[in-house]
C-alpha cells in the first residue's frame, strides 16, 4: 500500500459519508517499477475523487467499500442534530 493513502483513504471515506455525500472507497493493486504495490482511492460519481491523478492505469481495483452497504451504519451529522433538538 503507497504510504498514507490508507489512513487518508478510510479517514475521508468516514468523514464524507457521514457528511451524506456519496462515495465509494477502492482497493487496487498494481505493479510499479517491477514489484506489486498497493493503493487506495475515493470514487465519487464514478471517477476517482481528491486525488492528484487517476490511479486506475496503474492499479487495478480489486475491492470496493460502497456507501450502501455501510450507510446506516455511520451515523450523520444531520441525525445528531436532529435528535438533540427533540
Amino acid at each position: 500500500m503507497r504510504p498514507g493513502c490508507l489512513t487518508r483513504g478510510v479517514t475521508r471515506y468516514y468523514f464524507l459519508r457521514r457528511d451524506g455525500m456519496d462515495v465509494s472507497l477502492c482497493f487496487g493493486i498494481g505493479e510499479i517499477d517491477g514489484e506489486f504495490a498497493g493503493h487506495c482511492w475515493l470514487v465519487k460519481d464514478g471517477v476517482p475523487f481528491l486525488e492528484t491523478r487517476d490511479p486506475r492505469p496503474l492499479y487495478s481495483e480489486m475491492y470496493r467499500l460502497t456507501g450502501s452497504v455501510r450507510r446506516s451504519m455511520i451515523p450523520s451529522r444531520k441525525n445528531e442534530l436532529e435528535q438533540s433538538r427533540s
